[in-house]
């Protein structure tokens, strides 16, 4: 958790906002804001909740097009807020010194506090009703134009059950179906093309890129591990992952079904991935998530063999304090005593050699274990320009060198088809020449009535 914003606010605990809401203690602190407990002084005994959480973000020293920002995701929250899976948002206003956010306050707290302590962790039910409610927030968010690039279990909040969840914080959300913004989001979640480096930094897909979040998210949920640090050619599991689709099976505990799902989300092109309605089919069909007992205990005795020598000389060394959300986790024993997140595993050995590779097992992936939540896990904001690496400038992936064939979905509608031919379009057009403008959907203007967007000077908090 970033603390920058609760270092350069002044701590407003005990103080009332709106004349009426009593801000009792700090949620957590973000870049830009600070999230409240607070307790609603007007809520009749047999009416609304009394607690509530507010988002208070600063407005000094922030740029036009920050503070514009920060109006957006007011506006874009507020757009899908009564979906029964999008934390609701029943007001919003600002005074010259803050925006204020006023949500729902969930008890049952966010997503990764569950995945550390592995509460999905062979349990199969609650998995699918997690994940299905999951699937159904961001679907309701695409279904409206609105894209939340900051997938991740921390912008997540749970029942207290943990088998529901509530999609929240739509500060990078965009409304934008195609963006040729790069490194917006949080790195363990970004898709290739997001990152930039193996597409050529050319315009993507936004409803794609959050389709591999979710992927990333479904791997945190059953296992307690991320896939990788982030998915570049510099990354030694998602090389590994490149190499051999089958790399996450057999280093994880997961079904056959789940790792099909997987290798449908993790393609290269984008265009290929599963759409959301595939993804919630599939997981509805899916017998279970973990591998069985028998099954299991092969994996095992493979991962309790000795690595070939090979193997040994290659592993990379253990990566410094993790850049990332869910690379340390609060519980110290949850998956692995060392929250490194660049992960151990090598490349396969050559071909030439005798030795018979096992499974790289759970030791080669980037943990969720450790002390506190990351200091530099929070998201990063896309900026235009490109700066890709020679190595992974060798390997750009366009629809014509692609490996992966493009999937033709009979079940999509006109206006996803008519998104499809257009995100292809853009794929494969000269990405200097190509005007971003002519690619973007009108902006509407958002109708918010429920909220009072005038400036308010009727009470200050500096």
């Amino acid at each position: 958790m970033s603390t920058a914003a609760a270092a350069a606010m002044p701590d407003l605990t005990g103080c009332t906002v709106d004349g009426r809401f009593r801000l009792t203690r700090m949620l957590g602190s973000g870049t830009y804001g600070v999230v409240y407990e607070a307790i609603d002084t007007h809520a009749s005994s047999a009416g609304a909740p009394a607690t509530r959480a507010i988002k208070i973000t600063r407005k000094a020293d922030r740029k036009k097009h920050e503070l514009a920002a920060a109006r957006r995701e007011i506006a874009l929250h507020g757009l899908v807020s009564n979906h029964p899976n999008v934390v609701t948002v029943h007001d919003a206003y600002e005074d010259d010194n803050y925006f204020y956010l006023v949500m729902d306050f969930c008890t049952g707290g966010d997503l990764f506090e569950p995945i550390c302590r592995q509460v999905y962790v062979g349990n199969d039910a609650l998995v699918r009703r997690a994940f299905l409610s999951l699937i159904d927030a961001v679907e309701a968010c695409h279904s409206l134009r609105i894209y939340h690039r900051d997938l991740k279990p921390e912008n997540i909040l749970v029942s207290d059950d943990r088998s529901q969840v509530f999609l929240a914080d739509f500060g990078l959300a965009t409304n934008q179906p195609i963006v040729q913004e790069f490194y917006c989001g949080t790195a363990a979640y970004m898709s290739p093309e997001c990152i930039g480096h193996l597409s050529g930094f050319r315009p993507y897909y936004t409803a794609f890129s959050d389709i591999w979040s979710l992927g990333v998210i479904l791997v945190n949920m059953i296992s307690g591990r991320n896939p990788w640090e982030k998915a570049t050619l510099t990354d030694p599991c998602f090389v590994q992952y490149v190499e051999n689709p089958d790399f996450l099976f057999d280093a994880l505990a997961i079904s056959e079904g789940v790792n099909d799902i997987l290798r449908h989300i993790f393609l290269l092109n984008p265009l290929a991935r599963l759409s959301l309605q595939q993804l919630r089919l599939a997981i509805l069909r899916l017998d279970t998530f973990f591998r069985q007992e028998d099954e299991l205990s092969v994996v095992e005795s493979y991962a309790r063999a000795p690595a070939p020598q090979e193997q040994q000389q290659q592993r990379a060394a253990p990566a410094a304090a993790p850049s990332r959300p869910v690379t340390a986790c609060r519980p110290s024993n949850v998956v692995s005593p060392q929250p490194h997140c660049d992960a151990h595993a090598s490349r396969p050995p050559s071909p030439h050699s005798p030795t018979v590779q096992r499974p790289p097992g759970l030791s080669s992936l980037p943990s969720l274990g450790g002390e506190g939540r990351s200091t530099g896990s929070q998201s990063t904001v896309g900026s235009s320009g490109s700066g890709a690496s020679s190595q992974e400038d060798s390997m750009v992936v366009t629809p014509e060198n692609s490996a992966v064939g493009v999937v033709v979905r009979s079940n999509l509608n006109e206006e996803e088809e008519e998104a499809q031919e257009e995100a292809r379009r853009i794929a494969g057009a000269d990405s200097h020449r190509i005007r971003l403008e002519d690619t973007k959907v009108p902006v509407a203007e958002f109708l918010f009535p429920r909220l009072d967007m005038n400036v308010r000077h009727d009470h200050d908090h500096s």
